[in-house]
């Protein structure tokens, strides 16, 4: 997103809530009709990152993202 100079990372429900962002999470839920699905434990999730970064510092760490 144009002005940004990072990824924000926080909670949320679905792909509306992470347009620029990271949504953490441990599962994809997907409805019925396979257009549209719900993140799940994406607080809890999000909790579980920030606390490592609070143990680790936040200097140093890099995030990789893939698929497989």
């Amino acid at each position: 997103m144009p002005g940004r100079s990072g990824i924000a990372i926080h909670g949320g429900r679905n792909g509306d809530d992470t347009l620029g962002c990271l949504l953490p999470g441990d599962t994809l839920e997907y409805k019925e009709d396979a257009q549209d699905y719900t993140i799940k434990n994406s607080t809890l999730k999000k909790n579980e990152l920030f606390n490592f970064f609070k143990q680790y510092g936040r200097n140093g760490i890099k995030i990789n993202i893939g698929f497989k």
